[in-house]
Order: structure tokens, then sequence, then C-alpha cells
């Protein structure tokens, strides 16, 4: 992966063995990687503050974020966040967990840009 600032935006590439590198444009790049899931227990600013704000509600069971099933984060409320917020993966802990025992992501995928 590399990023590159592009004026107020990110260019992000990625590479995949055997193929070119594509490239995308965003405003933001997360690293969630880590083995917490339990985000009432994270500390990092970020994740206070949208816990703050109510975009970001920890699942029941604490494995995870509450999303809908396009995996859009809900808030306190159990609305979709504002801002449109989204994650995919274990953090989408209360989805991937009910729904299918063994997560398929990329049929969650259609409605996200390829790399």
């Amino acid at each position: 992966m590399e990023i590159l600032r592009a004026g107020e935006n990110l260019r992000v590439g990625v590479t995949r063995p055997g193929q070119a590198r594509q490239w995308q444009t965003a405003r933001h790049v997360i690293c969630c990687t880590g083995p917490l899931l339990d985000y009432s227990r994270i500390g990092t600013p970020l994740v206070q503050q949208l816990r703050t704000d109510g975009c970001l509600t920890p699942d029941p069971l604490r494995l995870g974020i509450m999303t809908n099933t396009m995996g859009e984060l809900l808030g306190s409320d159990g609305q979709p966040s504002p801002g449109s917020l989204f994650t995919l993966g274990p953090a989408a802990g209360q989805l991937t967990l009910s729904r299918q025992p063994c997560p398929n992501y990329a049929s969650r995928l259609s409605g996200y840009p390829r790399f």
C-alpha cells in the first residue's frame, strides 16, 4: 500500500500479487487493525470521539460495532451515523457473527470501490 497527499485528498495505491498498482482517491484512511474488538474499551482519540458523538455504538456482546446489513455504523439512537461511516470484517461483530457463521465478505462489497 502507498498513500500520497493530493491537495486535500489522499491517493491510495494498492498492489496485489501479479497485478499492477491500482489507485483510489480518499479523504481519510484509517488503520483498523488490532485484536481488541471491545470498542467500549478502545482508548484511541478517534474511537473515543466517535463514541462520544454517538456515531459508534459497541455491540451488546462487546465483539465489534453495531452496524446495519451494509456495514454502516449505527449511532446510539440505532440509526445510521452521520457522515456515512462503514466497517467490515471483525469490527462488524454482531453482523458477521449472528448472520453468517462463515462470513462471506465479498458478497457485502458490491457497492464499494474495487482495488
